[in-house]
């Protein structure tokens, strides 16, 4: 299998060992947008985003913990909104910042969540009520029989 345009042709058995690896990470790439179709196949702008993350400079530790802060704030506010379906139970941090080093590459999370205790025992009324939500917004797409 070979992808590309005429002048930038890779043959996926040159970079993978079996082409049919090389066939997946294809797809995968094209399903999550990295790759597009515009006269041959191109890095898309989300792609070269994810390629310049391996060489972008690392933040100062101060933007990072500010960044925290951030996420931090907006997992208050999703617990206290009534229309949420799910809490944030705890957020582990590491890596790089939970050691304070002076620059850091990402910020590394783990959460913990679970689901509101009025929805625990009842999946059809947690169901009807984000079928609900959905139907009040206008960006969800009414194929996917989401509303």
């Amino acid at each position: 299998m070979r992808t590309g345009s005429p002048g930038n042709l890779i043959d996926l058995k040159s970079v993978f060992p079996l082409r049919r690896d090389g066939a997946i990470v294809f797809e995968e790439c094209l399903d999550r947008g990295l790759i597009e179709l515009k006269d041959g196949f191109t890095v898309s702008e989300k792609g070269e985003t994810v390629a310049r993350g391996r060489v972008v400079r690392r933040t100062p530790l101060a933007q990072a913990q500010m960044v925290l802060d951030d996420f931090l704030r907006h997992v208050e506010m999703l617990n206290q909104d009534p229309d949420a379906v799910r809490y944030v139970e705890r957020v582990w941090v590491f890596g790089s910042l939970m050691r304070g080093e002076e620059a850091v590459g990402d910020v590394d999370l783990a959460l913990e969540t679970s689901r509101r205790p009025e929805y625990l025992a009842d999946y059809a009324l947690m169901k009807r009520h984000l079928k609900e939500l959905l139907s009040r917004r206008d960006d969800v797409p009414t194929s996917r029989g989401l509303v």
